[in-house]
């Protein structure tokens, strides 16, 4: 007989064939390609033909003990194609990184993880017949994830449609596209793991819960594969590309929400803030004009804005150029301007920040300043404040918004969530993105007041009379915590975990930070409880 030639017996992915490194030939994305965030092709499909010559196809004692130990092993489940030649074998491993078939298809910690092995002595059906359906079930695993991020995204966005025409997209929409184009793992598994700890803590499910940590610590390793490919070759896929950069800022922010709804650590959310910044930064604010840059550019913005006044690190979007360009081709709203305005209080303050210290540090710093830099600080933060007071003024005849001064005993409102948000007689929020502006607006000019009450205390003339403005701006806070907590809490009724509610957090935070009341404070602390922004993971990953 001829001899026919002979096809590689080998079903591991183009990438691995090049780099002549072994393949597991796991669907989807091997391990070789998961750990140094490389596109993965997959295993090469289609028939094999071999060689059945006398020669070739005598029995050998080496092959047939290989057989025998592939049959024997436990952990591995076997799908045999029609023509008997081929194998797929999906089998246990606890080397890193973890790949999408160690979290996916195999979850010791999830209630809803899939025992193949109890299903096939349950099955009546023949063997082969169970191992049709297996296959089937890993190949349209894709499908069923695609449904779980839309879910993930409806439910995050919900409280948002069709309320309020003047506000921008969101970048959320574009996550199932991203998850179904994408061919980087990192992007996957760090939308994977978003979607799962918002389901953990809407659902209180610590099962979800690990499964989310699982997927974060994959998405955070194949990420710095994915960088660390980079320099090693000379090349930066982050900068100067001519496509669209929204996968690469996706990762990070992706990152930045799980933080969010569950940290990790202290100081993650504020890496993942930079290396995102860092990305755009070197694209230019030319980049993010229009689609789905410019979109996720404006919930970045936002983000990088928090960073900057909570750890007293002014950023480059300040820069008069990041604030005109990218919104050549689109409206700005009135949230924009104000984040304008937060994005300009780090450079126009100036102060001192001690190493692993916050914003209330450089208000206890202010007492050592000498007379001339304190004048200097009060007259940039009454330009703050006057530039606060303008956009209010044009907010409210746009909006036609006012919020009045809360009764005493506003507790009582928040306890029921399916009760009005709103004491009687004061402001009822049309939409979340109102609530969302107002409570920020209301946020900075604590802010403000908490710098211009120190700088009073500070002087030595100042006496508490009259004459005195400190009895004002206390009360000034007051009224503005106040403001802060039915906001709060407006959110809270309609959907305390949509973005709108999570970026309401930051004025929670700064509520129960610099609040001139305890009973405020303590009722921002508690909120942000509520919400799951104090929470931490017990045994999660370091910085």
């Amino acid at each position: 007989m001829s001899t026919l030639p002979r096809t590689p017996r080998s079903r591991g992915c183009t990438q691995c064939i090049q780099r002549h490194v072994k393949c597991d030939g796991r669907p989807d994305y091997c391990r070789q390609c998961a750990r140094f965030g490389l596109p993965c092709s997959g295993p090469i499909q289609g028939p094999i033909i071999l060689d059945m010559s006398a020669k070739v196809s005598r029995p050998r004692k080496k092959r047939r003990a290989t057989s025998r130990g592939v049959d024997e092993r436990p952990d591995r489940l076997h799908a045999s194609t029609d023509d008997s030649n081929s194998v797929i074998s999906t089998e246990a491993s606890n080397s890193s990184p973890p790949t999408e078939d160690d979290l996916a298809v195999r979850s010791d910690a999830s209630p809803l993880s899939w025992d193949w092995q109890a299903a096939a002595q349950d099955s009546p059906l023949p063997d082969q017949n169970l191992s049709m359906i297996i296959m089937d079930i890993l190949d349209n695993r894709s499908f069923f994830e695609q449904c779980f991020v839309e879910k993930f995204v409806e439910l995050s966005t919900s409280s948002r449609l069709g309320v309020n025409p003047k506000r921008p997209r969101s970048w959320v929409f574009v996550l199932p596209d991203l998850l179904s184009n994408t061919h980087t793992p990192s992007v996957r598994f760090s939308i994977r793991a978003a979607s799962l700890i918002f389901f953990a803590v809407f659902q209180h499910n610590k099962s979800a819960e690990v499964e989310a940590v699982r997927w974060y610590l994959a998405g955070l390793e194949s990420h710095r594969g994915f960088i660390q490919g980079c320099s090693n070759t000379g090349t930066n896929s982050l900068t100067h590309r001519s496509v669209s950069s929204s996968p690469d800022i996706s990762v990070p922010m992706m990152f930045l929400y799980f933080e969010t709804m569950k940290r990790t650590s202290l100081d993650a959310w504020a890496h993942h803030i930079a290396a995102a910044v860092a990305t755009v930064e070197a694209q230019g604010p030319d980049h993010y004009r229009v689609g789905q840059d410019h979109a996720m550019f404006r919930s970045l913005r936002t983000y990088a804005a928090f960073k900057a006044f909570l750890k007293n690190d002014p950023c480059g979007f300040a820069s008069q150029e990041w604030c005109d360009v990218p919104f050549r081709d689109s409206t700005k709203i009135a949230y924009d301007f104000l984040i304008d305005v937060l994005l300009a209080v780090p450079h126009r303050l100036k102060l001192t920040l001690v190493p692993g210290g916050d914003f209330r540090d450089c208000l206890h710093r202010i007492a050592g300043l000498d007379a001339s830099d304190r004048q200097t600080l009060e007259r940039e933060t009454l330009v703050l404040l006057q530039r606060l007071q303008n956009w209010w003024w044009h907010f409210t005849r746009e909006t036609g918004v006012v919020a009045g001064r809360p009764t005493a005993d506003l507790t009582r409102y928040a306890v029921d969530s399916l009760a009005d948000p709103s004491p009687p007689g004061q402001c009822v929020f049309p939409d979340t993105l109102t609530a969302k502006t107002v409570s920020l607006y209301n946020s900075m000019m604590v802010i403000v007041y908490s710098v211009l009450l120190t700088l009073e205390e500070c002087d030595p003339s100042a006496l508490e009379g009259v004459l005195s403005p400190i009895p004002r701006y206390r009360s000034e806070i007051e009224r503005h915590s106040s403001s802060v907590l039915m906001a709060a809490w407006y959110q809270s009724w309609r959907n305390p975990y949509c973005g709108d509610a999570l970026r309401t957090g930051f004025s929670l935070k700064i509520v129960s930070w610099l609040g001139a009341d305890e009973g405020q404070k303590k009722e921002a602390g508690r909120m942000m409880a509520i919400w799951g922004m104090e929470s931490t993971i017990v045994g999660g990953p370091g910085d």
